[in-house]
C-alpha cells in the first residue's frame, strides 16, 4: 500500500490540466511554475497565446513558494492506522499585458482571468478529485505597471484546498 504524503502535488497537476483544457482559456498561456523572466513573461516552454494573457500556477513574483499549508494528524481506528487533514493554498498569478496605454482594459483582462479560474473551481471544487474541496481563496495583490512598451496588470491570488489523507 502506497502512502500518500500530500495532495499538493496532484492538485497542482490537476489544476494546470483543468485550465489548459478549458476552451475559454485556449488563448491564455498557462504556466506550470514561474516564467524564465517575470518582466518579459518568458515561458520555459512554447507559448500558446499571443503573450497578452497568462495564468501562472504555483508561482508569484518575488517568491519561490508554489504551495503553502500544513497537516494535522488524527487517529482513525486502532493500531497504526492514521489519517491526516491537509489544508493548503496554491499560489498563482494572473497577468495581462497590453502594448498600448489602456490600463482599465488591461485590468479587465486580469479580472476576467481570475473570474474564470473561480468559475472553474465552482464547477469542479475537487480539482479532478484530488482534494475534498477547494475554492478561489482571494486576490492578495493587484499590481499595475506602465512602461514605453505598454501596460502590465497582475493579480496575485491563491486557491485554498482541503484534502484528507489516509496512511
Amino acid at each position: 500500500m502506497a502512502v500518500e504524503t500530500s495532495a499538493m502535488f496532484a492538485a497542482v497537476d490537476a489544476l494546470i490540466d483543468l485550465l489548459e483544457s478549458d476552451p475559454e482559456l485556449s488563448e491564455v498561456d498557462v504556466l506550470d511554475g514561474p516564467p524564465l523572466d517575470w518582466d518579459a513573461m518568458t515561458p520555459a516552454e512554447g507559448q500558446r497565446g499571443d503573450g497578452s494573457a497568462w495564468l501562472v500556477i504555483g508561482a508569484q513574483p518575488d517568491g519561490d513558494r508554489a504551495v503553502e499549508g500544513g497537516q494535522e494528524w488524527g487517529a482513525t481506528g486502532t493500531g497504526m492506522s492514521h489519517s491526516r487533514d491537509e489544508r493548503f493554498a496554491i499560489l498563482c498569478t494572473a497577468v495581462a499585458y497590453n502594448g498600448g496605454q489602456d490600463t482599465k482594459a488591461t485590468r479587465d483582462v486580469t479580472k476576467a482571468l481570475t473570474a474564470r479560474v473561480e468559475t472553474l473551481l465552482r464547477e469542479d471544487p475537487t480539482i479532478g478529485e484530488t482534494v475534498l474541496y477547494s475554492e478561489f481563496g482571494g486576490i492578495t495583490e493587484l499590481n499595475q505597471a506602465r512602461s514605453s512598451k505598454g501596460i502590465t496588470v497582475d493579480a496575485l491570488f491563491f486557491i485554498a484546498a482541503r484534502a484528507y489523507l489516509n496512511a
